[in-house]
């Protein structure tokens, strides 16, 4: 009974009365804050609200508290929730069934609350007790909303402290990706009859060799390679996705929509992924898949032994891959033929090479293991060959699509994965004269260039979600 009446003793004081208290009783550092602790849930369940002077003086000492580095994380968190849930109920004792819910859940545990509850928990908090939340905590609070994006970005204006503003806006845009997923499934694969393939000039006498991971059917580019003479004679060979989009309308439109292909390999037994070119076409027609004749755009490359670009020459022609080689087998220096082994030891080199001599390239393969460098090296060089020569392209700054980059690196390499490389690689291709694209679709990219970039950075943050949420996403395939 003893410790009863002392609670119940001290649940009666006001909130200053204690803070003089314990500093009189020579409390300080985490004692102090565990008693302070103790007081706030004594008044919480005992339903002794605050006053407009103590909610003040609350958050002024708490806020601050909060902030001490010095204090234990798991003081400041429970001094956050206890606060938060002592202001909110003070400010809403007309609220009797949520008062009474709200003294028997902490929101950790938000069986107990309706939608609605919640929902006035946080706009109250937001209101009057936002000093007391840590990010923790807010985190917390956002996950347990249920309601629309509307409503979360009405509350937004309360957050005015940065420190906030992130776990927000990153709540607010994994509940649109959420709203957005639903839709990538529901967009119609259209129905087309492949056109007879344009006739290229055949090049033979290349051993081409394709890098994926294992698995992989979707192959955008190969590369072949040959040193003679102290130099390096390096050829890209990238699908000829955009000519073939300009023979099929509906699938340009289709392509444009989905804007990026969407891969889960959180769980890669069962792999989850929506292509932006359907399979099937690009098995048959576009994936450079061994042995198979594909119509390709082939930039050649000659490297000296410092590492520096001589020259580049640009042309379509029709080629023939040698070789998959998944990054498994590399691992694993699992040699297919000598030729193939020699060539990827050589592509490897000139990696190194250009990685070295140039500052630019360096940006991009700098901080990238050797496997990853070899991987991504053919697409680095045709990505920056682009970006550099076109009069107009699509940057990949920072994360988005931009008309503007300090390193003028353009996606040109992944036509079959990124709509953005279709984009770059028909502006380039035409202003270099090797495809004859209908004026309408220049012009259209011309003026909306703006928008344009809006919905593929829009699909890119889709497809981070599409990555990340492999339950979500598992929900869509069940259906």
């Amino acid at each position: 009974m003893g410790k009863k009446k002392d609670k119940q003793k001290l649940s009666r004081l006001s909130l200053d009365e204690l803070f003089w208290r314990l500093r009189a009783d020579g409390y300080q550092g985490n004692a102090y804050w565990i008693k302070v602790k103790e007081y706030l849930n004594t008044r919480i369940k005992s339903k002794n609200f605050l006053s407009e002077y103590e909610i003040e003086l609350l958050n002024k000492y708490a806020g601050e508290m909060i902030g001490n580095a010095g204090l234990a994380v798991a003081i400041r968190e429970d001094i956050s929730k206890c606060s938060t849930r002592l202001i909110v109920m003070s400010k809403n004792t007309k609220e009797t069934g949520f008062i009474d819910r709200i003294s028997r859940y902490d929101i950790d545990c938000i069986s107990g609350l309706t939608p609605d509850d919640i929902k006035l928990f946080f706009e109250t908090t937001l209101k009057y007790s936002l000093n007391c939340l840590s990010r923790t905590y807010l985190k917390t609070i956002l996950n347990s909303l249920v309601c629309d994006v509307n409503y979360l970005e009405n509350l937004r204006d309360y957050l005015k402290e940065d420190r906030h503003l992130d776990a927000f806006d990153r709540k607010v845009n994994n509940m649109k990706q959420k709203c957005n997923v639903s839709e990538i499934f529901k967009i119609k694969k259209p129905n087309i009859v492949v056109k007879s393939m344009e006739k290229l000039p055949v090049l033979e006498g290349k051993n081409i060799l394709t890098i994926d991971r294992p698995g992989s059917i979707i192959l955008d580019s190969a590369f072949s390679i040959e040193k003679k003479d102290g130099l390096y004679f390096f050829d890209v060979y990238v699908s000829d996705v955009p000519s073939f989009l300009l023979q099929h309308e509906k699938l340009l439109k289709y392509a444009y929509e989905m804007g990026t292909s969407m891969y889960n390999y959180q769980y890669p037994e069962e792999l989850y992924k929506v292509d932006m070119i359907p399979t099937e076409l690009s098995k048959k027609y576009l994936s450079m898949n061994k042995d198979s004749s594909r119509n390709v755009i082939v930039f050649s490359f000659c490297i000296d032994d410092k590492g520096t670009i001589q020259l580049v020459n640009v042309s379509r022609n029709r080629v023939v891959t040698n070789e998959n080689i998944d990054t498994k087998s590399i691992r694993g220096f699992e040699i297919y033929n000598p030729k193939t082994d020699r060539d990827v030891d050589t592509c490897i080199e000139l990696c190194r090479l250009v990685r070295d001599s140039s500052p630019a390239f360096n940006y991009s393969l700098a901080h990238k293991k050797k496997l990853a460098n070899i991987v991504a090296f053919p697409s680095i060089l045709v990505n920056y060959q682009v970006g550099r020569d076109s009069n107009l392209a699509l940057y990949r700054e920072d994360g988005k699509y931009t008309t503007d980059s300090e390193h003028k690196y353009a996606h040109a390499s992944a036509p079959m994965r990124k709509f953005a490389a279709d984009i770059n690689l028909v502006l380039y291709l035409s202003q270099l004269g090797l495809i004859n694209c209908p004026d309408k679709y220049i012009h259209y990219i011309e003026d909306n260039i703006n928008s344009i970039i809006e919905h593929l950075n829009r699909r890119e943050d889709l497809c981070e979600y599409f990555e990340n949420n492999y339950r979500e996403i598992k929900k869509y395939y069940k259906k």
